[in-house]
């Protein structure tokens, strides 16, 4: 789990807790993409295709992405469904 330092939003009150969510929920994110990115795929996701990914999230109501909540949603991150099975299977190993 990500550590965020606490002073960094301490002094901001309730708004400081929602900012502490949102990062921690977007380090969270970026740290599948990361991970996915690393794999031997025809097409790695990019910045956009990670952006749609977050905002699919967003809509969807995704309080905090675990692996399977990212296996559901890997056809929004990757093109081809070879790259969505390396990643799903991906996903399982690190749960």
């Amino acid at each position: 789990e990500l550590f965020v330092d606490r002073q960094l939003f301490g002094g901001l009150g309730d708004i400081g807790l929602i900012l502490e969510q949102h990062v921690q929920r977007l380090f969270g994110l970026l740290r599948i993409v990361r991970s996915i990115r690393q794999l031997d795929l025809k097409k790695a996701p990019s910045v956009s295709e990670t952006l749609d990914w977050a905002r699919t999230l967003i809509l969807l109501g995704v309080d905090h992405i675990d692996a399977q909540q990212a296996k559901e949603t890997l056809h929004v991150l990757l093109k081809y469904q070879t790259d969505i099975a390396k990643a799903a299977k991906e996903l399982s190993v690190d749960e």
